[in-house]
């Protein structure tokens, strides 16, 4: 499906964990992905740097976000492989707690609402360009 930009909002990157979080590694794949030649991205995302051209990528993260450290990994890759981006990374306090998916799970906030905003007004400036 090709796409011209893509919105991430606080990405999960390793998907093969050995943090608290390594109970997800049994359900990212399964046995019908077994031997799939997509197989390995499911299991190494960050592999389609290498093998893909991205398009236009923002995403959203936060001090408060579990796997923050997933969002900073990706646009270390994403400026090392020129891909053009911009992360949104909020800082933690304030009156709400900017947990995992906030601006999904709390649209309300107006820190969510900031989110959608910005993501937007990257997406116009930047003028839709792709990198395919």
């Amino acid at each position: 499906i090709p796409f011209r930009a893509a919105g991430l909002v606080s990405i999960m990157l390793d998907t093969q964990r050995k943090d608290l979080l390594f109970s997800i590694n049994n359900v990212v794949t399964g046995e019908e992905d077994c031997g799939k030649p997509y197989e390995h991205y499911l299991l190494n995302p960050s592999s389609l740097l290498d093998a893909a051209m991205l398009p236009l990528i923002f995403q959203v993260t936060s001090d408060e976000d579990l796997i923050q450290k997933d969002s900073l990994k990706l646009e270390n890759l994403l400026a090392r492989h020129g891909v053009p981006h911009e992360i949104l990374n909020y800082p933690k306090g304030g009156e709400r707690k900017l947990i995992h998916v906030f601006s999904v799970s709390y649209p309300m906030y107006p820190e969510s609402q900031e989110v959608f905003a910005k993501m937007d007004a990257f997406f116009k400036e930047q003028g839709g360009q792709s990198r395919a």
